[in-house]
C-alpha cells in the first residue's frame, strides 16, 4: 500500500505531460510569428541605417574632391550615356 502511494508523489502520468507539451504548442505557435515579424523589421531598419550611412560617407568624400555640389552639374549642359566609353572602362 505505501508503495503505491510513493509512486504517485514521483512521477507524472501521460496525460499530464502530454497536456504541458499542447500548451506549450500553443504558446509557441502564437509567439514565433511574432518574433519573426520583429527580426524582420529589425534587419530592414539595420540595412537601411547602414545604406543612409554608406551614402552619407559617399558624398561627404565627393565633396572633399570635388568641392561644393552646387557646381556638379550645369543645367545648359546635355548630359548623355556613351556605351562606347562603358566598354572602354570595362574591358
Amino acid at each position: 500500500m505505501l508503495r503505491r502511494c510513493m509512486k504517485k508523489l514521483f512521477g507524472f502520468t501521460l496525460a499530464e505531460v502530454l497536456i504541458t507539451l499542447g500548451i506549450i504548442g500553443v504558446v509557441a505557435a502564437m509567439t514565433i510569428p511574432t518574433l519573426m515579424t520583429n527580426y524582420a523589421k529589425h534587419k530592414t531598419e539595420t540595412q537601411l541605417v547602414k545604406f543612409y550611412s554608406m551614402m552619407n560617407q559617399t558624398l561627404r568624400m565627393s565633396v572633399a574632391d570635388n568641392g561644393d555640389p552646387d557646381g556638379w552639374v550645369n543645367a545648359k549642359k546635355n548630359y548623355t550615356y556613351d556605351e562606347t566609353n562603358l566598354k572602354d572602362v570595362c574591358s
